[in-house]
């Protein structure tokens, strides 16, 4: 702050009464302008101190901010707006020193009120010169930090609380991606290390059964034909699980995408199914999306085997329907199956979670969590609405706009 030049507007005596002190006229009304001015200031304490540092005037915003009136404070010593530590170790002369010497003094200090003890103030002290530039004083302007700091302490805090946050997320990240490659490892020696052997499981037995199977009896044959099938069964499992692992890491590329060429894909795949349960499958004209073609093609595929599998006595019916929302198209895969109790409508999602007899289990136990795990890929929802005995509707979701790269989530 610059200094300040004022043109002999008073003069101050070593007079300790500074109730009394005469100013000649025209300073005197210099005087007066000054205080009027300096009194429309309200948000600044703006004081003047003689060369001993006692308060010779006080505007409106020093009454504000301090709590005393101009006539309790006339007079006395700058100390005693200070800390009572500070006025004994000779904080206040030495700021008037400072100020004096280099012209100006500025600091952030706690300086204390009438009421509510300190507060945090932002001081400027700077000498007064007369036209002859001789020192006759000072000017003071303090200002009340307090809430301001108090606001930039929020803000350290909440800065800090959002470092923390920060760092929080790389180390989930961080641990995602070791995760990731963990299991991207585990798919590997699952599509190798563990199928190789399996595959040589399979062919043995499928070996003995044609070689040695006149020889044995119904017992055998069927010990045999267990130990087939569930190898068969592992085999399908350690597939689909390699396949769930790697639909985050090695999911194609979201291109424009005719969902009803996805459609006709997945029913061509399911041919044999679908002639054999002699279903009946109709759909609406389906659109153009944002998708893994790919995996859409899986998506689909999923649902109808897992509406062929569980169909009821009637013949079956299976309804493909889109619906179109503001943000995202709604596709819905409805049949006429047997129904899922209320209880499993959750839980079927899970992984190797498989709702049908011991006797029925063909599959893997992955198909619809592996129908869930490519919807949040493609930041949609998946959900189904049942009734038992009547058939179910299992719902999913594509955005219009879809970023690519989103984390799975298990527990979405």
């Amino acid at each position: 702050m610059e200094e300040f030049f004022v043109e002999a507007s008073f003069t101050f005596e070593d007079s300790k009464d500074m109730t009394n002190k005469q100013f000649p006229s025209q300073s005197q009304n210099h005087h007066e302008n000054f205080r009027d001015t300096i009194n429309l200031i309200k948000n600044y304490a703006i004081f003047t101190l003689d060369l001993d540092g006692q308060i010779t005037s006080w505007n409106t915003g020093a009454e504000l901010i301090y709590g005393w009136k101009e006539h309790e404070v006339f007079g006395n010593n700058v100390a005693f707006l200070f800390s009572d530590e500070d006025a004994q170790q000779g904080k206040p002369q030495r700021n008037l020193l400072e100020a004096r010497e280099k012209g100006l003094y500025e600091e952030e200090t706690y300086l204390k009120k009438r009421t509510d003890g300190l507060f945090l103030a932002e001081i400027t002290l700077s000498p007064i010169h007369d036209e002859k530039n001789l020192q006759i004083g000072y000017i003071q302007l303090v200002r009340d930090i307090t809430a301001r700091k108090q606001v930039e302490a929020k803000q350290i805090d909440a800065n800090s609380l959002l470092q923390q946050e920060i760092e929080r997320r790389k180390k989930i990240e961080a641990d995602l991606t070791r995760s990731n490659e963990e299991l991207e490892a585990f798919a590997s020696a699952a599509s190798h290390d563990l199928q190789e052997p399996l595959r040589m499981v399979v062919s043995y037995l499928q070996l003995i059964e044609r070689r040695y199977g006149e020889i044995f009896d119904q017992d055998g044959k069927d010990f045999l034909h267990f130990a087939v099938d569930g190898a068969n069964r592992m085999k399908k499992l350690i597939s689909d699980l390699v396949e769930y692992s790697r639909i985050d890491t090695l999911g194609k590329p979201f291109t424009q995408t005719n969902a009803t060429e996805a459609l006709q894909r997945a029913m061509s795949n399911l041919a044999v199914a679908i002639k054999e349960s002699d279903a009946r499958i109709t759909y609406d004209t389906l659109p153009v999306l944002i998708s893994d073609p790919v995996q859409l093609t899986r998506l689909f595929q999923n649902l109808l085997a897992n509406a062929i599998k569980f169909r009821g006595e009637e013949p079956l019916c299976i309804h493909i329907s889109r619906e179109e929302k503001a943000l995202e198209w709604i596709f819905g895969v409805k049949d006429n199956g047997r129904g899922i109790e209320e209880k499993y409508l959750q839980s079927i999602f899970v992984i190797f979670k498989q709702l049908g007899k011991r006797a029925e289990r063909t599959g893997s136990g992955l198909g619809l969590a592996i129908a869930k795990k490519i919807v949040a890929r493609h930041h949609g929802t998946i959900w189904v609405v049942s009734t038992v005995g009547k058939g179910s509707t299992f719902h999913f979701s594509i955005p219009k706009s879809v970023v690519q790269g989103k984390e799975y989530d298990d527990n979405e």
